[in-house]
């Protein structure tokens, strides 16, 4: 009888790292997490371990003696083409027990602790926009509007800037998150050894609590939204004329868990860019599965294998012009 081929997906964010293993029919036969990490950072060797001995303790823990016919990574920080082509030659060369054969990568880029934006054209040409770790990018993400919390809080405790309102919510859930008695002792927080990027953007979800209660923090959800907005224009310069009929966006992340704080920003970018750049109508869809599917749907059909399984998404928002 003819074994079923087995496939793992993999969501790798900064924050949680989860694996999921499929058959060909589309399967879930188990799924797990894992401490994240982001590959930018850390780079080709590490991810590759890390990965690899992730792999290993699940298949120990769990008693799984099968291989792999196709690995799809979808890695936070995996922005580099000719370095993601290093990252499976260096997999293929030294982890070739994970899988029965590579032909060709699936990077699935997930916007969660941080933001990008990337845009497949049928062509198969691929185009990036963000994603460049969080001091000169993240535009939108959860470590941005934190970092930009905390900067607003110093700017405003420093006199550097006025507003018309009471800062004062602000101020009390940030120390509060962080445990501190004021905003001085946040710079250990910021610029410390034991930086932590995840624990810095746990603060955006505090202040999601807070937002309908205090201007200050609705001001910077709004330009949070303003941001990803940017994002998607950006990557729209480069669609297809037929797809500005209808342009279909996948969204991914904790941030649009707070898509009723953040979504007013958002359409005002993309409305005032419209007539720029002609998009007639602009749906949002979600997701109804983990993205690590998506990882694993890419591996297989670049490397002509058999994957029978639909990826369940629903209209998320929408937008007419």
């Amino acid at each position: 009888m003819k074994k079923s081929l087995i496939y793992a997906g993999i969501e790798g964010g900064a924050t949680t790292f989860k694996i999921m293993i499929m058959n060909e029919n589309g399967n879930i036969l188990g799924q797990w997490e894992k401490d994240g990490f982001n590959f930018a950072i850390i780079g080709i060797q590490k991810t590759a371990e890390r990965v690899s001995s992730y792999i290993e303790d699940i298949k120990k823990e769990n008693n799984l003696c099968f291989s792999f016919a196709a690995l799809g990574l979808g890695l936070a920080g995996a922005e580099d083409n000719d370095v993601n082509d290093k990252l499976v030659k260096y997999f293929t060369e030294n982890y070739s027990h994970l899988a029965s054969y590579f032909y060709e990568s699936g990077i699935v880029l997930i916007s969660g602790t941080g933001s990008s934006c990337r845009l497949l054209k049928e062509n198969g040409k691929i185009h990036y926009v963000g994603g460049w770790g969080h001091i000169i990018s993240d535009g939108g993400s959860a470590i941005w509007l934190s970092i930009k919390a905390i900067k607003l809080l110093f700017d405003l405790e420093d006199g550097l800037i006025e507003v018309p309102y009471s800062h004062e919510t602000l101020k009390k859930t940030i120390l509060n998150h962080f445990e501190v008695n004021n905003h001085v002792k946040l710079i250990d927080v910021i610029y410390g050894v034991n930086f932590n990027k995840a624990n810095i953007a746990s603060l955006c979800k505090v202040l999601a609590l807070n937002v309908s209660n205090d201007p200050l923090i609705e001001k910077i959800f709004f330009e949070c939204g303003e941001e990803l907005g940017k994002h998607l224009v950006a990557i729209i310069k480069n669609v297809d004329e037929e797809m500005l009929n209808n342009v279909p966006v996948l969204i991914v992340g904790s941030m649009f868990k707070s898509w009723n704080f953040i979504k007013k920003g958002f359409w005002s970018i993309i409305e005032n860019n419209q007539k720029t750049y002609g998009y007639k109508k602009i749906t949002l869809y979600q997701q109804n599965a983990s993205p690590a599917i998506g990882a694993i749907r890419l591996a297989t059909k670049y490397a002509g294998l058999k994957f029978e399984n639909e990826i369940p998404s629903k209209i998320f928002d929408e937008y007419i012009f």
